[in-house]
């Protein structure tokens, strides 16, 4: 994937989540990966790692970011807005939790944007 700058991994991220709640809502809880990798494939972009949109196997634009900054999540998008955070917490694990995942999402969000004001 181009390298992508940090507002564009929030909005990128922002914008996959909305999809994926909405989804995961109608469709009686349906596997999170799957809708990951769903949107991305619907959006053009490639968790396989081919071509030149692509996003790591995990399918996160945080994930995408982070590797191509620091990685290991040391500049995964969320965590440098909260250095608590953590895609597996419980309450809002991404994979468990999706609801949890995607306010808190919200929440860190909106730091971010009023950090940028």
């Amino acid at each position: 994937m181009k390298r992508l700058t940090l507002d564009q991994a929030w909005d990128l991220c922002m914008k996959q989540w909305r999809w994926i709640i909405w989804h995961w809502r109608r469709d009686n809880a349906l596997n999170i990966r799957n809708l990951k990798e769903a949107w991305c494939e619907n959006n053009g972009y490639d968790i396989r790692g081919y071509g030149e949109f692509s996003v790591d196997g995990r399918g996160c634009f945080f994930c995408e970011y982070d590797a191509q900054n620091r990685g290991e999540c040391q500049s995964c998008p969320a965590k440098l807005v909260d250095g608590g955070f953590g895609c597996q917490e419980e309450g809002y694990s991404f994979e468990y939790e999706p609801e949890g995942f995607y306010e808190k999402l919200q929440e860190l969000h909106k730091i971010y944007e009023s950090r940028k004001k």
